[in-house]
């Protein structure tokens, strides 16, 4: 799989999990590799894929464990906008991400701090 790919799980409970070889690699038949053209970002592909996954689970069809098969995953029809706008989206939700990951951890620092309202001290 070359550098670049977009690797997606397709069993279990980890369907939809993606990220980007960050170099040449192999992988077992429970991740597919997908290898973008010229007119599709890797990194829009992992942000379509990341906010559309019940668009991929309705695909894996009902059994004991779920799955999705390469030639149907093949099938999965992705809104491709032009180089332009695939940047400024994969921006957009990179900052999103940046603020959420922000704003999380204030809300353990805030919950933290709520908590120590309430430690008696031991003297």
């Amino acid at each position: 799989v070359p550098k670049g790919s977009v690797l997606l799980t397709c069993i279990g409970s980890t369907i939809g999990k993606a990220a980007i070889a960050s170099c040449d690699l192999s992988t077992n038949q429970q991740i597919n590799s997908l290898i973008c053209s010229e007119k599709i970002l890797p990194e829009y592909l992992i942000v379509w894929i990341q906010n559309n996954l019940e668009v991929i689970k309705k695909y894996t069809g009902i059994q004991a464990v779920p799955i999705i098969n390469k030639s149907t995953l093949a099938n999965i029809d992705v809104d491709v906008p032009f180089l332009e706008e695939q940047l400024k989206l994969v921006m957009v939700v990179r900052e999103m991400d940046s603020l959420r990951h922000k704003l999380k951890k204030k809300g353990v620092i805030l919950t933290n701090l709520t908590k120590s309202l309430f430690v008696q001290d031991s003297d």
